[in-house]
Formats: structure tokens, C-alpha cells, sequence
């Protein structure tokens, strides 16, 4: 089974896209332990975002039903565009590999070096350098904006923004909904900012944003946990997990573009669990 190579990021039928892609892979599974079935499944994924909700449900599949066996591959999109033709192939890959989970392809002829994930230790980061910079490259001060501050996980972000690495509290900009709950502590000398959907592209744009200057990160925090087992999931369920964390990204994503943020990296982190 082959995951679509249509991004996510892109638009909101990009999001749409990936949420329906990834309800029917999950039905697919449903099927299958409905009646017993004992496979094994070879889900051939593009080197990219998308797809990642194919990718990231077939590893819960892995982890709830012993009798599944699931392997990814993940293709160039020049080799993805024909991986039906080359089914026979991968699945004698997957079966030289088959200790393997993941299986990354970088040559497009298939007989090239065959990638897998490996856990390797960091080296300690700098305690000279910081993470998170207060300037950029050419001196500005630099501005980050937060979605989801006000959770658990945010406040620890944000403190640790303050207080390790030395910004100051104007240099955090809180995206929030409107009508959220007072701010307290150090979140309520952040800058705010509020929109009625996190996920609205053209208002994300036409906010306060728009004032924002030299913002060098993003840190997406915001989401909605919805944790269940396989066998319960539904595509509502699905979506309501999906529209905060894929469309969040994609309408922040949207807005640095349109306004022009000299943006270093988006970081998206916290649990958006199905």
C-alpha cells in the first residue's frame, strides 16, 4: 500500500488530504483484525512530510496488534511515482530487512544503500552557546512565536526561553485564541497575540502578526489529545487530532511566507495522539 505524495503543508486540502488518506488506512486495519487476520504489511511512504499520518498510524498499528507486521519504506517522489510497478522489488527489500521497521531509499535504481534509524548519543549541548539566539545574523533583535503556551509543556518552553536563554518576555509572541483564559506569571509579560482559529491562513496573516518583525522560530506547541485504541478510532476523531497540529503548521507556515519571516526553523512538538 503506497501513501500519497501530496503534501500537508501546503494547504488546508492538503490537510484534508492526509486526514482522509490516513482514515483509510486505518479502516484498512480495522478489517483486518476484525476478522483475525495475521500479515504483514509493507507501507511504501515518500522521503517527505507527506504522508507522515499514513507513517505515524501505521506504527500504532505495529505497537497494538501482535499478528500485523508493518514495515515502511520510504522512497525518493521520482521512484514513489512508480512504486507499483516496482512492488516486487521492494518487497523482496523488505524481506532482506525484515528486522527492520524503516527502511530509508535514497537511489532511484533500488540497489543503492538501504538506510534504517539507529539511536546515537547527542553531545552535550554548549553551555557557552545559547539554543535559542536573542539577535540575528545581522543584528536585529530576533522575535519567536508560541502556539500552545498556556499548556504544560508551553510554560516550560517559555521559562526556559526566559530564564536559560536570556530573551526577553517582548521577544515571545503567544498565539492564542481568542477569548482564552488571563495569562499569569511570566506568560503575561509575553506578547500576545489572538485569532479565532489557529488554523486560519488568511487570518493568521491579517492579525497582529502582521506587526511582527525579524521572527527566527517558530514553536508549535498547540494540539488535541485523543488517545484510543485502533479498533474505536473514527474519522471525526481522526480530524479533530489532525486540524490543530497539520493545520495549525500549515496556516503558520503560510503566514511566515506571506509576511515575509526570516524564519530559521519550525519546531512542532507535544502530543497529538490518536
Amino acid at each position: 500500500m503506497c501513501s500519497s505524495d501530496l503534501g500537508v503543508l501546503g494547504s488546508q486540502d492538503g490537510v484534508d488530504l492526509e486526514v482522509r488518506q490516513c482514515w483509510k488506512y486505518m479502516r484498512v486495519m480495522q478489517k483486518l483484525i476484525e476478522v483475525g487476520a495475521t500479515a504483514h504489511i509493507l507501507v511504501v511512504c515518500p522521503a517527505a512530510a507527506s504522508g507522515a499520518m499514513v507513517a505515524g498510524a501505521s506504527k500504532a498499528v505495529a505497537m497494538e496488534e501482535a499478528a500485523l507486521q508493518v514495515q515502511r519504506i520510504f522512497l525518493t517522489p521520482a521512484r514513489l511515482a512508480d512504486a507499483t510497478e516496482k512492488m516486487k522489488e521492494l518487497v523482496v527489500l523488505a524481506a532482506h530487512h525484515q528486522r527492520e521497521s524503516d527502511l530509508w531509499i535514497q537511489d532511484d535504481s533500488l540497489s543503492g544503500a538501504v538506510f534504517t534509524q539507529r539511536i546515537e548519543p547527542m553531545t552535550a549541548p554548549s553551555s557557552k552557546m545559547p539554543c535559542v539566539p536573542k539577535v540575528s545574523a545581522d543584528g536585529k533583535e530576533a522575535a519567536y512565536v508560541l502556539t500552545g503556551a498556556t499548556g504544560g509543556l508551553g510554560k516550560a518552553v517559555v521559562e526556559w526561553m526566559l530564564r536559560d536563554q536570556g530573551l526577553a518576555p517582548h521577544q515571545l509572541v503567544l498565539l492564542r485564541r481568542s477569548g482564552s483564559t488571563p495569562l499569569t506569571g511570566s506568560l503575561a509579560k509575553c506578547r500576545v497575540v489572538e485569532v479565532s482559529r489557529l488554523d486560519g491562513q488568511e487570518e493568521l496573516v491579517g492579525s497582529a502578526l502582521a506587526h511582527v518583525q525579524n521572527v527566527l522560530g517558530v514553536f508549535h506547541l498547540a494540539g488535541v489529545l485523543d488517545d484510543g485504541i485502533l479498533g474505536g478510532m473514527t474519522e471525526d476523531r481522526v480530524r479533530k487530532v489532525a486540524q490543530p497540529k497539520c493545520g495549525g503548521l500549515a496556516s503558520l507556515m503560510h503566514a511566515a511566507k506571506a509576511l515575509r519571516w526570516p524564519l530559521k526553523w519550525i519546531l512542532e512538538i507535544g502530543r497529538a495522539h490518536v
